[in-house]
């Protein structure tokens, strides 16, 4: 029996399209928001469209895999081959943006969570603008930005005088809009898997990241390609005593008061903004991003 989309449906569908991949929680929090059934009553109501939806092959579910003691997870949910031909049909979508096809990266436990991870943020961050005087004016995630090249590359000078080209690809860049101000912000999602301060100064890690960022701004491509100065990397982190370590290391890295830090249990819609969450280098106070 055929199903009835209704418009939330299809707000769900495209959400999923342009998020890659959400779990239950993160589609509950956008879409099943009223207080009349209350939290359980929402995540019932919202895991039973799921349902109905994955049934009738417009979505397809993926199963966490659970770690000994874990315990059960949601199910991380994907655009299916249905799914993408509503979207190319009822509400216009290129086709060529739709990449309903499974990836091998879906079996990819690290890749997966930093995925949601950063969409757990723009989540956050969405739900908090809401009522308050700040919007979200845009969001782009990584494969966004390598998709659309909207990228530089700088190069970095050793202690000796050698040179290395490095990509200057933040996890997410967004802008927020407060009044008829606006600011611009790129997000590190950080899962404790970088080395914070490699021993030779042309290894991956986050000190490379750190010159590369400040490399960025000070050659004026960052200006070039944004059309602003305003600048500032947020980074969340697993732990307290690793934001202390990447702070310390910005820092020596010559990292400024431009980067700011907080971890991933401070990420919520009521905190994200307004409360002091965030570390920044060069002080040991805490401050909100709207402060």
């Amino acid at each position: 029996m055929p199903i009835s989309l209704t418009e939330r449906d299809l707000e769900i569908l495209n959400a999923i399209n342009n998020a890659r991949y959400m779990t239950t929680p993160q589609i509950q929090a956008l879409f099943w928001r009223s207080s009349r059934g209350g939290k359980y009553g929402n995540l019932k109501a919202c895991q039973r469209r799921l349902n109905q939806l994955t049934q009738h092959g417009l979505i397809r579910h993926i199963k966490q895999p659970v770690r000994r003691g874990q315990g059960s997870l949601p199910y991380i949910y994907a655009l299916d081959r249905s799914g993408a031909q509503i979207l190319s049909s009822e509400i216009g979508v290129d086709p060529s943006e739709l990449d309903w096809r499974p990836k091998n990266a879906e079996e990819n436990y690290p890749f997966m969570q930093h995925l949601l991870d950063t969409n757990d943020f723009q989540i956050a961050l969405t739900l908090a603008c809401e009522g308050r005087d700040a919007s979200l004016v845009s969001w782009t995630d990584e494969k966004e930005l390598k998709k659309e090249e909207a990228y530089d590359h700088v190069f970095l000078t050793g202690p000796s005088g050698g040179t290395q080209k490095v990509a200057v690809i933040p996890d997410a860049s967004f802008v927020i809009g407060i009044g008829d101000r606006q600011g611009r912000f790129c997000l590190e999602i950080d899962r404790g898997t970088v080395t914070v301060s490699p021993t030779a100064w042309q290894q991956r890690g986050w000190t490379q990241k750190i010159r590369a960022y400040l490399e960025y701004y000070q050659s004026g491509a960052y200006e070039q390609r944004f059309q602003t100065r305003s600048f500032r990397v947020l980074t969340v982190t697993t732990s307290e005593e690793r934001l202390r370590n990447m702070r310390k290391a910005t820092e020596e890295a010559g990292g400024d008061a431009r980067f700011w830090f907080t971890t991933f249990e401070q990420v919520k819609a009521d905190t994200i903004l307004t409360e002091p969450v965030w570390y920044r280098v060069g002080s040991e106070d805490t401050y909100s991003l709207l402060g």
